[in-house]
Protein backbone atom coordinates (compact mmCIF):
# COMPACT_ATOMS: atom_id res chain seq x y z
CA UNK A 1 0.00 0.00 0.00
CA UNK A 2 1.38 3.03 -0.95
CA UNK A 3 2.17 6.22 1.55
CA UNK A 4 1.87 4.65 4.96
CA UNK A 5 3.49 6.32 7.62
CA UNK A 6 2.90 4.83 10.99
CA UNK A 7 3.91 5.91 14.37
CA UNK A 8 5.77 3.46 15.86
CA UNK A 9 7.11 5.70 19.01
CA UNK A 10 5.94 3.38 21.67
CA UNK A 11 7.10 0.31 20.21
CA UNK A 12 10.37 1.58 20.04
CA UNK A 13 10.26 2.33 23.78
CA UNK A 14 9.54 -1.31 24.56
CA UNK A 15 12.46 -2.53 22.81
CA UNK A 16 15.08 0.06 24.29
CA UNK A 17 14.79 3.71 26.07
CA UNK A 18 17.88 4.99 24.02
CA UNK A 19 16.59 3.83 20.50
CA UNK A 20 19.24 1.73 19.57
CA UNK A 21 19.15 -1.27 18.29
CA UNK A 22 18.18 -3.64 15.04
CA UNK A 23 15.25 -2.98 13.69
CA UNK A 24 13.01 -5.17 10.98
CA UNK A 25 9.93 -4.94 9.47
CA UNK A 26 7.76 -7.73 9.03
CA UNK A 27 4.03 -8.72 7.56
CA UNK A 28 4.94 -6.75 4.00
CA UNK A 29 4.68 -8.05 0.91
CA UNK A 30 5.82 -6.66 -2.42
CA UNK A 31 6.34 -7.53 -6.34
CA UNK A 32 9.65 -6.80 -7.85
CA UNK A 33 9.51 -8.57 -10.75
CA UNK A 34 8.86 -5.00 -13.12
CA UNK A 35 10.91 -3.22 -14.14
CA UNK A 36 9.09 -0.11 -12.57
CA UNK A 37 8.09 -1.99 -8.99
CA UNK A 38 10.06 -2.02 -5.84
CA UNK A 39 9.38 -2.31 -2.62
CA UNK A 40 11.12 -0.52 0.43
CA UNK A 41 11.02 1.12 3.57
CA UNK A 42 12.38 3.46 6.44
CA UNK A 43 12.78 4.13 10.04
CA UNK A 44 13.13 7.61 10.95
CA UNK A 45 13.91 7.81 14.67
CA UNK A 46 14.00 11.53 16.52
CA UNK A 47 15.30 12.26 19.44
CA UNK A 48 16.73 14.04 22.01
CA UNK A 49 20.08 14.31 24.21
CA UNK A 50 21.22 16.47 26.76
CA UNK A 51 24.76 15.90 24.55
CA UNK A 52 23.30 16.79 21.18
CA UNK A 53 22.99 20.26 19.88
CA UNK A 54 19.25 20.47 19.42
CA UNK A 55 17.93 20.31 15.25
CA UNK A 56 15.13 20.96 13.60
CA UNK A 57 13.16 18.89 10.96
CA UNK A 58 10.73 19.92 8.08
CA UNK A 59 9.35 16.93 6.38
CA UNK A 60 7.61 16.90 2.96
CA UNK A 61 5.66 13.74 2.88
CA UNK A 62 3.27 13.98 0.14
CA UNK A 63 3.93 10.74 -2.93
CA UNK A 64 5.17 12.56 -5.84
CA UNK A 65 4.94 10.35 -9.05
CA UNK A 66 7.88 11.60 -11.83
CA UNK A 67 7.64 10.10 -15.19
CA UNK A 68 9.69 10.24 -17.73
CA UNK A 69 10.77 13.24 -19.20
CA UNK A 70 9.30 15.30 -16.35
CA UNK A 71 10.34 18.11 -14.18
CA UNK A 72 8.76 19.01 -10.81
CA UNK A 73 9.34 22.39 -8.53
CA UNK A 74 7.94 23.02 -5.58
CA UNK A 75 8.98 25.81 -2.22
CA UNK A 76 9.64 24.32 1.08
CA UNK A 77 8.89 27.14 3.57
CA UNK A 78 8.02 28.03 7.61
CA UNK A 79 11.70 27.79 8.75
CA UNK A 80 14.35 29.98 9.26
CA UNK A 81 17.82 29.16 8.35
CA UNK A 82 19.81 29.74 11.80
CA UNK A 83 23.01 31.74 11.59
CA UNK A 84 25.78 28.90 10.70
CA UNK A 85 23.11 27.86 7.81
CA UNK A 86 24.66 24.10 8.47
CA UNK A 87 22.33 22.50 7.10
CA UNK A 88 21.43 18.74 5.70
CA UNK A 89 18.58 17.42 3.23
CA UNK A 90 17.24 13.49 3.10
CA UNK A 91 15.76 12.20 0.07
CA UNK A 92 13.27 8.91 -0.39
CA UNK A 93 13.24 7.76 -3.66
CA UNK A 94 11.58 4.63 -4.94
CA UNK A 95 12.36 3.16 -7.95
CA UNK A 96 15.68 4.36 -8.06
CA UNK A 97 17.69 2.50 -10.06
CA UNK A 98 21.46 2.49 -12.03
CA UNK A 99 20.32 1.60 -15.86
CA UNK A 100 18.67 5.04 -16.66
CA UNK A 101 20.67 7.92 -15.95
CA UNK A 102 19.88 11.80 -16.53
CA UNK A 103 18.14 12.35 -12.85
CA UNK A 104 18.72 15.77 -11.16
CA UNK A 105 17.91 16.83 -7.56
CA UNK A 106 18.17 20.46 -7.31
CA UNK A 107 17.60 22.67 -4.01
CA UNK A 108 18.09 26.74 -4.57
CA UNK A 109 19.25 25.74 -8.09
CA UNK A 110 22.24 24.31 -6.76
CA UNK A 111 23.31 20.22 -8.16
CA UNK A 112 23.16 18.12 -5.55
CA UNK A 113 25.51 14.57 -5.86
CA UNK A 114 28.22 13.28 -3.40
CA UNK A 115 30.53 10.05 -4.05
CA UNK A 116 27.58 8.04 -4.13
CA UNK A 117 24.93 10.11 -6.07
CA UNK A 118 26.61 11.55 -9.55
CA UNK A 119 24.89 14.87 -10.71
CA UNK A 120 23.07 13.04 -13.67
CA UNK A 121 22.42 10.00 -11.97
CA UNK A 122 21.34 10.52 -8.55
CA UNK A 123 18.72 8.33 -8.12
CA UNK A 124 20.61 4.71 -8.86
CA UNK A 125 19.40 2.76 -6.06
CA UNK A 126 22.72 3.52 -3.84
CA UNK A 127 21.91 4.85 -0.67
CA UNK A 128 24.44 7.44 0.60
CA UNK A 129 23.76 6.31 3.97
CA UNK A 130 24.60 2.91 3.66
CA UNK A 131 27.97 3.54 1.83
CA UNK A 132 27.07 2.80 -1.67
CA UNK A 133 25.43 -0.32 -1.68
CA UNK A 134 22.81 -0.84 -4.33
CA UNK A 135 19.70 -1.71 -3.52
CA UNK A 136 17.65 -2.23 -6.68
CA UNK A 137 14.56 0.47 -6.34
CA UNK A 138 15.40 2.26 -3.02
CA UNK A 139 17.56 5.34 -2.55
CA UNK A 140 17.72 7.05 0.61
CA UNK A 141 19.93 10.05 0.42
CA UNK A 142 21.42 12.68 2.22
CA UNK A 143 23.24 15.76 0.84
CA UNK A 144 24.85 18.53 2.80
CA UNK A 145 23.02 21.59 1.70
CA UNK A 146 24.51 24.29 4.07
CA UNK A 147 25.71 27.78 2.95
CA UNK A 148 26.22 28.81 0.30
CA UNK A 149 23.21 26.35 -0.58
CA UNK A 150 20.99 27.94 1.77
CA UNK A 151 21.86 30.75 3.83
CA UNK A 152 21.52 32.19 7.25
CA UNK A 153 18.45 34.13 7.46
CA UNK A 154 16.49 32.30 4.46
CA UNK A 155 12.63 31.06 5.26
CA UNK A 156 11.93 29.22 2.11
CA UNK A 157 13.80 26.95 -0.27
CA UNK A 158 12.94 25.56 -3.66
CA UNK A 159 13.47 21.75 -4.67
CA UNK A 160 13.54 20.87 -8.11
CA UNK A 161 13.29 16.76 -9.52
CA UNK A 162 13.56 16.26 -13.09
CA UNK A 163 14.48 13.46 -15.29
CA UNK A 164 14.87 12.21 -18.37
CA UNK A 165 14.25 8.85 -19.18
CA UNK A 166 13.45 7.17 -15.28
CA UNK A 167 10.36 7.31 -13.59
CA UNK A 168 10.01 7.00 -9.78
CA UNK A 169 8.25 8.28 -6.55
CA UNK A 170 9.75 10.80 -4.27
CA UNK A 171 8.00 9.21 -0.67
CA UNK A 172 9.93 11.93 1.39
CA UNK A 173 12.30 14.69 1.99
CA UNK A 174 13.57 16.09 5.04
CA UNK A 175 15.33 19.27 5.83
CA UNK A 176 17.64 19.52 8.72
CA UNK A 177 18.93 22.47 10.72
CA UNK A 178 21.73 22.09 13.55
CA UNK A 179 19.93 24.66 15.91
CA UNK A 180 19.21 25.65 19.20
CA UNK A 181 15.11 24.96 20.12
CA UNK A 182 12.96 28.31 19.75
CA UNK A 183 12.96 31.92 18.00
CA UNK A 184 13.04 30.80 14.52
CA UNK A 185 9.18 29.42 13.96
CA UNK A 186 6.19 28.84 15.91
CA UNK A 187 6.76 25.45 15.13
CA UNK A 188 10.66 25.07 16.09
CA UNK A 189 10.46 21.73 17.42
CA UNK A 190 8.26 19.96 15.70
CA UNK A 191 7.96 18.72 12.10
CA UNK A 192 5.59 20.48 9.36
CA UNK A 193 4.49 18.92 6.43
CA UNK A 194 4.23 19.97 2.81
CA UNK A 195 1.53 18.84 0.48
CA UNK A 196 2.89 19.58 -3.67
CA UNK A 197 -0.03 19.46 -5.74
Amino acid sequence: RWGRFPNITAGVQLVTIDGNANYTISGVAGTTGNELSYSGWSLVIIYSSPSELAHQFFLYDQLLYASGGSSHTFTIEGFEAPADAEAVLTCFVGEGDDHYNGDYLQFNSYYLSDETNPENDVWNGKSSGLSGVFIDGVDIDTFDVSSPIIQPGDTSAEVSLTTDIDCWNLIYIILGFRSEYGGLTPNSAGIISYHYS
